[in-house]
């Protein structure tokens, strides 16, 4: 049977792809050798779909370099098989994911994150902290991008102890706004009480049950025909063992 014009079509895109993957080797050990010598480069991970089945895609970047990978798993296995984390060594910039902790580098939280959250702080819980807190975040890389400009490589420390200060004072509101649930101390256990053995009573006889006398029997009852059956033959045979 010969293939439909669409499984012909998947066919010749599957070999395509495969070919292509194969020549691009060679420039992906290329990009993943200069991702693991940046100084600073950013991390993040998502979710994606590969025939059906959700798998993690994991990317790597720089200002200039991209790289993504496709993994069965998420989190720390699947950084060390793509093997770009455990080699890095400089500041990485991500998100609150615990496997990133986990490695050698230094870490760095993603800003656009902490936006994203602030703003849901923001808007469902209607806590003003958050909004200040989003303020100061656009402050400090507006002065960032400034200093960058001309020519510096970081803002000046008065600057940056300003900027720390208010920093330090709007988290403090926000841990004011949602103090930390309080631990339920446990229940102070009595002792056990033992149980008394109940008295116990001396035992009551029973009475014995007085038999009431049999009813007499009837003439056509068959219980009496068979009684005097028995009886017949029971003086039969005493008297068959009689002596002569």
């Amino acid at each position: 049977m010969r293939p439909s014009p669409g499984e012909r079509d998947q066919g010749t895109l599957q070999t395509a792809v495969e070919t292509c993957a194969a020549g691009l080797v060679g420039g992906e050990e290329q990009i993943k050798d200069a991702l693991r010598g940046a100084d600073v480069r950013h991390n993040d991970e998502t979710g994606g779909r590969v025939q059906g089945d959700l798998q993690g895609v994991q990317v790597t970047r720089t200002a200039r370099l991209t790289h993504e990978a496709v993994h069965p798993k998420r989190g720390r296995a699947a950084m060390t098989e793509i093997g770009l984390l455990p080699a890095f060594h400089g500041v990485s910039v991500h998100d609150g994911l615990t496997a990133y902790r986990q490695e050698a580098c230094a870490p760095a939280l993603c800003n656009a994150h902490h936006l994203r959250a602030l703003t849901a702080v923001e808007e469902h819980d209607q806590q003003p902290w958050a909004t200040r807190m989003k303020d100061l975040r656009g402050e400090i890389k507006a002065r960032v991008d400034t200093a960058r400009a001309q020519g510096d490589t970081r803002v000046d420390p008065p600057g940056q102890a300003a900027f720390v200060a208010r920093d330090r004072a709007i988290v403090a509101e926000g841990y004011a706004a949602n103090p930390p649930p309080t631990r339920r101390q446990p229940a102070a256990n009595p002792p056990p009480t033992r149980r008394q053995p109940a008295a116990n009573p001396s035992p009551t006889r029973r009475q014995p049950v007085a038999n009431p006398s049999p009813a007499p029997r009837r003439a056509g009852d068959p219980s009496t025909a068979r009684l005097a059956t028995s009886s017949i033959g029971c003086t039969a045979l005493s008297r068959r063992s009689w002596p002569s």
